[in-house]
């Protein structure tokens, strides 16, 4: 943040009283502010802000009111070109804090220009009507430490896209936020060092257009209860978290464009918006569902988890978008219906290109579908098989798939447990594998005669490509009904739409493609959030692994077990005793596995072995602290003569945190850890709560 301060045209202290001065050249009379540190600047008509930079923290108590405030205005216009307001020189994200420029219950007003730095919200608009935000800079606004280091991706810096819907919001902020307004237009703006971007919520009408909100470490834009609105020809790239490249890869929700609950009609177009967590995810509970929303020719590649990723959504129309590169998914369903998938290029993806969790009625249609793990899955219940957890009551079901080309695919086609599925027109290319199939019939509604239904080698046979090839992949209980040849009515008018039409840009139904062509491995995080490599900025250092542990010096004992007779779970003494005369005792640097080292892993078996260790750190500060562990299997942990976390039960690799308190000092730390079998996971990390 500093280093932006030193770039701007007035040093600190230009500022005097505050005045206005009237100037009548035949125009409305527009007044000559200078804004006054320790009090709220209300604007009362059209303004120009004297050039400078201004230190202006939020009032204590009133920090919700802005430091500069325009309210129940009518054509106004509010000029900070070569303006910068900074809230706070502190480089501590928690001294972000209020709100830098309010404006509420105006119409036809029009900020222009303007740099806003170390506000938690730089600009907050509320109950207006046709505001234009034009060539405004945010820098230094609201975002959270993030929790995760290069080793493990933390539980606490996972998002919660249910917290959007909140009347809280989670306590998330914004760069820009609207709320309850219409018609309002931010454009050429840029946004960097902050977690979002924008915020619109309980919004209509509004467009969000040639903006560059990328390098945040949550969302580009977010969209809550809002309809009719228009995300279009924006660069929201690198919105991300949750990446660790060559260990871990689940982006912890984070993405480009967030729309959630009940959103209508909204528009995301022509937008620049990879190696985002996900490009756009569309987020809806059962009783507050998006609906009628559209993605088109949006770049949505080198996403971490999908291209798109949609969860109880309505009438979803995702159409010519750039879906490829992703690591997990080129587009993710779960609980949609009536999902309209249509000229979309999905390719190189290291999972499914297109899958379909628990969805009914979705239309896939004329996609080029290449060189994906899987082509496309189909399947009741979620990516991880849990039918339980799926959201939509009945079956996956009604989905059709035509004209599609799939080529090059690992396996072209997986399904499980859905019902009524038409296969037409498409083509299957590539090397070819066998079709596996189980428990496949003929789908037959309450009219249909059970006994007439064909074999199962008929109606496998329906799944054949245009040009006569079979797909390759494994259908499991799965009925398949033959198409009849009329197109689904969604279908129909997702193809009678024209592409969107974006004030001020160029028309044309092509995609927009990022400039940046650089794998996921471009993607480096620091402690607050990406790494802008664009700008030639430092990179910032994530948490170091292992935090308070990084330094500490183990005492460590590894000694074998036989689970039959010297079970940890049942005879405790009796097996730390095994610990007195163990096969290996070293000192150790850190245990971010159990057998850290060539030599340890030589001479200590990989199953059936326990350990127990001993270090003493330095507690820097009183405060609380976050020690999580990774473990398979179980773990016990003493602070002092306290037992702070326990885990002693044989289970699968997981991950848990607990939240301590802890004095300044020295702190003795003890843990006993067993392996039964399958794989050996030990990570352990204690970091400071911010």
């Amino acid at each position: 943040m500093r280093a932006l301060l030193c770039l701007l045209l007035l040093p600190l202290g230009a500022c005097s009283p505050s005045r206005a001065t009237q100037v009548d050249d035949g125009k409305p009379q527009t007044a000559v502010l200078t804004p006054l540190a320790g009090q709220v600047l209300r604007v009362m008509g059209p303004s120009q802000i004297l050039p400078g930079t201004y230190l202006l923290p939020p009032l204590e108590g009133a920090l919700e009111e802005g430091v500069i405030r325009l309210s129940n205005l009518h054509d106004v216009t509010v000029d900070l070109r070569q303006v910068a307001l900074v809230g706070t020189e502190s480089e501590d994200i928690a001294d972000r804090k209020g709100v830098g420029l309010l404006v509420e219950s105006c119409e036809a007003v029009t900020i222009l220009g303007g740099t806003w730095i170390g506000y938690a919200t730089p600009i907050q608009i509320r109950a207006c009507r046709t505001v234009r935000v034009l060539e405004t800079t945010l820098d230094g606004f609201w975002g959270t430490p993030l929790e995760s280091t290069v080793t493990r991706d933390s539980q606490a810096d996972w998002l919660q896209p249910e917290d959007s819907l909140a009347q809280d919001r989670g306590g998330m902020r914004a760069g820009i936020e609207i709320f309850d307004s219409a018609d309002v237009l931010v454009q050429r703006s840029r946004a960097r060092h902050g977690a979002i971007g924008l915020w619109m919520s309980g919004s209509k009408d509004c467009l969000v257009a040639g903006n560059d909100f990328s390098f945040l470490s949550a969302y580009g834009v977010v969209i809550v209860q809002s309809s009719d609105n228009t995300v279009g020809f924006n660069s929201l790239e690198y919105n991300v978290r949750g990446y660790s490249h060559g260990t871990y890869a689940s982006g912890q929700n984070s993405a480009a464009v967030l729309i959630g609950g009940a959103s209508l009609r909204n528009r995301v177009a022509f937008n620049r918006m990879t190696h985002c967590g996900s490009g756009v995810f569309l987020f809806g509970t059962a009783d507050s569902r998006p609906r009628d929303n559209r993605l088109f020719g949006n770049d949505c590649q080198y996403a971490v988890y999908a291209g798109v990723q949609t969860r109880q959504s309505l009438g979803t129309t995702v159409q010519n978008n750039q879906l490829s590169k992703a690591i997990h998914f080129g587009l993710y369903s779960q609980g949609d219906e009536d999902m309209v998938i249509l000229g979309n290029e999905v390719a190189d993806v290291s999972g499914p290109g297109i899958a379909l969790f628990s969805s009914a009625k979705a239309v896939v249609f004329e996609n080029q579908i290449l060189r994906n793990q899987v082509g496309l899955e189909i399947a009741w219940g979620t990516a991880d098989g849990d039918a339980e957890a799926a959201p939509l009551s009945g079956a996956s079901r009604d989905h059709h798939v035509l004209a599609n080309r799939f080529d090059s695919n690992g396996q072209d086609l997986v399904g499980r447990d859905s019902q009524a599925l038409a296969f037409a027109g498409n083509q299957f290319l590539g090397e070819r594998q066998r079709l596996h199939v189980e428990r496949i019939q003929a789908w037959l509604g309450p009219e249909d005669d059970l006994q007439s239904a064909p074999e199962q080698d008929t109606v496998v046979g329906w799944l054949a490509g245009s040009n006569g090839v079979m797909p390759t992949g494994n259908l499991s209980g799965v009925s398949l009904k033959l198409w009849g040849g009329t197109m689904p009515a969604s279908l129909e008018v997702a193809k009678s739409m024209e592409a969107p039409r974006i004030p001020g840009y160029p028309e044309g139904a092509g995609r927009v493609l990022s400039e940046y062509q650089g794998g996921v491995e471009t993607i480096e995080l620091g402690l607050y959030g990406p790494w802008d490599f664009s700008s030639g900025e430092s990179k910032t250092m994530r948490r170091q692994p292992g935090g308070l542990f990084a330094t500490a010096r183990w005492q460590a004992r590894w000694f074998p077990f036989d689970p039959e007779t010297q079970d940890p779970r049942g005879d405790l003494d009796l097996w730390r005793a095994l610990g007195d005369s163990p096969i290996l005792r070293r000192t150790v640097d850190h245990f971010l596995e159990p057998r850290p080292g060539a030599e340890i892993q030589k001479r200590v078996p990989p199953i059936r072995f326990g350990l127990i260790a001993e270090t003493e750190i330095t507690v820097p500060e009183s405060a609380s602290y976050r020690l999580s562990v990774m473990s398979d299997d179980g773990i016990r942990i003493w602070f002092g003569d306290q037992v702070v976390f326990e885990d002693w039960t044989w289970h699968a690799t997981r991950q848990k945190d607990v939240v301590v308190p802890l004095e300044a000092g020295l702190l003795p730390v003890r843990f006993e850890y067993f392996q039964l079998d399958g794989a050996a996971e030990l990570v352990l990390e204690l970091h400071r709560v911010r």
